[in-house]
């Protein structure tokens, strides 16, 4: 996989040997150079409102006129369309979307060539995803695509849009830097050097063998901008880099006063406070997170602190969703369903409270 494209509200990068190589040059190819297959990845917060919603409304006109609009109305409903000269990609998604979220990512991958293309909406703090079908889509002219990355004004309510040469897995991530280190029967280890069959200590004691352990590279923005968790916060022992969905387990006398509950689980973007405990990290473009997948949502040990496995949520039950995710094509026969957290997650404005008091 090669992230080719990446723009946010500040900035913007393409090159074609990928956004993440040093001594960027100017893209070469001609003008007419299409990209049969890839993936353009967005996010963006959602906000009801009584009128149509534009995420992306963008023109180009070379090599041939290429219009991309992207619009929700205040039904919710998703509208994606893509023209290509006479050519036209049409889709539209019924999101389920009711109240505000902070994090919406809309993933449309296309394979010319194979003659498919997938409309994926994924609601990344709520563990849901919402999937269209369409086929015999149009490849892209690499012209426009770049257009599309430079210009700042065309998607102004979008937090970043990426470009992607590969077809990208859409769904739960990993999320874990690749030098968190997890306490395992045989000692601390780096969670990137775990491998399937290997066991991990939870936090009761006892060692719970991965059932998966894998990575992914992704722009490093939005849901994955990575944030370094300060140590001796959280009771880690040296700093470690997360992306913002993974959670941290909290417990103690502050915990059982405010929530009535034993543990709670908090969002690391949730604990980006004053950049006391925790500092997000803008230097990146694309990073690589690991994570572990085990047979129950489990609290395992990292780096002293207490986080969470991979939560797959009732991805195994939903063969479309399944299929567009990052087990696709695996040979796992029987991947676990997580009915439930290992611990209740609290709610922004709980987290920020709780967080605050633990400073």
């Amino acid at each position: 996989m090669t992230w080719i494209g990446l723009r946010d509200v500040n900035t913007h990068r393409f090159s074609l040997a990928g956004i993440a190589a040093r001594g960027l040059h100017p893209p070469r190819f001609v003008d007419d150079a299409l990209l049969k297959r890839g993936s353009l990845q967005m996010e963006f917060a959602y906000t009801p409102s009584t009128r149509r919603q534009v995420l992306i409304d963008h023109r180009c006109e070379v090599p041939w006129p290429v219009h991309l609009r992207v619009t929700i109305t205040p039904d919710a409903v998703l509208h994606f369309d893509l023209r290509c000269g006479a050519e036209r990609s049409y889709m539209c998604l019924e999101t389920g979307l009711t109240d505000c979220e902070r994090a919406v990512e809309l993933v449309y991958s296309w394979h010319a060539p194979d003659r498919t293309a997938l409309l994926s909406l994924h609601l990344p703090y709520a563990a849901r995803s919402v999937h269209r079908a369409m086929y015999d889509p149009s490849p892209v002219p690499l012209t426009a695509l770049q257009s599309l990355i430079e210009d700042q004004g065309s998607a102004r309510a979008l937090i970043y849009l990426a470009l992607s040469t590969d077809i990208e897995p859409i769904g739960p991530a990993p999320s874990l830097a690749g030098n968190a280190i997890v306490e395992t029967p045989s000692g601390p280890r780096y969670v990137a050097h775990i491998q399937a069959g290997d066991h991990v200590l939870c936090d009761d004691g006892r060692p719970r063998p991965v059932i998966w352990a894998g990575h992914r590279d992704v722009p490093a923005r939005g849901r994955f901008q990575p944030i370094r968790l300060r140590a001796p916060y959280f009771g880690l022992r040296h700093d470690t880099v997360v992306a913002p969905t993974q959670h941290i387990a909290f417990d103690g006398p502050d915990v059982e006063y405010l929530f009535g509950e034993e543990r709670v689980l908090v969002s690391a973007s949730h604990a980006v406070t004053g950049g006391v405990q925790a500092i997000r990290d803008t230097r990146k473009y694309v990073v690589r997170y690991h994570q572990l997948l085990l047979e129950d949502h489990a609290l395992i040990r990292i780096g002293g602190a207490v986080g969470e496995s991979l939560f797959l949520g009732a991805l195994a039950k939903d063969d479309m969703a399944l299929n567009a995710s990052i087990w696709s094509g695996t040979d796992l026969d029987n991947l676990p369903s997580h009915s439930n957290f290992a611990a209740p997650v609290l709610k922004q404005y709980e987290a920020v409270t709780l967080t605050r008091a633990f400073v």
